[in-house]
């Protein structure tokens, strides 16, 4: 009986520790995905700013001006960095403009104003302050929808 105690507990610490090693293996190799889209996003000349609206802050980041406008509006629970691996691909041919939607960011946090009709009041606020005529947009996910 012994023994097989011992077996069980030998088995029990191998899972363990390959467990460890998987999750210190994920952990070295993606630690730096995220930052490393956000750096090149900065090297290509995109800047934060934040602007008022209503009293409320809206925080956006602004690329070079290289074409017609192109209002990029991240998802729930998501910001302005989130699109930073998508820049390379458009910066030559757009103005992008990313905005992150009240609640997310550095943009005010304020429960009450999380709603879909004062987040899209809040985004039309934005673009006829921003731009002085047509712009493209797109958004991911719900922010797709704030986008109408």
């Amino acid at each position: 009986m012994q023994v097989l105690w011992i077996n069980l507990g030998i088995a029990v610490v191998s899972v363990i520790i390959s467990f460890a090693v998987r999750a210190l293996v994920a952990v070295i190799t993606t630690k730096d995905y995220f930052n490393r889209h956000v750096r090149e996003a900065v090297r290509l000349g995109f800047v934060e700013r934040q602007f008022e609206i209503d009293g409320e802050t809206i925080n956006f980041s602004e690329g070079p001006n290289n074409g017609p406008p192109l209002l990029l509006i991240p998802g729930q629970g998501c910001t302005w960095q989130e699109y930073s691996k998508a820049l390379p691909g458009l910066v030559n041919s757009y103005h992008i403009v990313i905005v992150d939607v009240l609640g997310h960011g550095k943009s005010t946090w304020n429960p009450e104003l999380y709603t879909a009709v004062k987040i899209s009041d809040v985004v039309a606020s934005f673009i006829g302050q921003q731009f002085n005529g047509p712009i493209l947009i797109a958004g991911h996910s719900s922010g797709d929808r704030k986008s109408g």
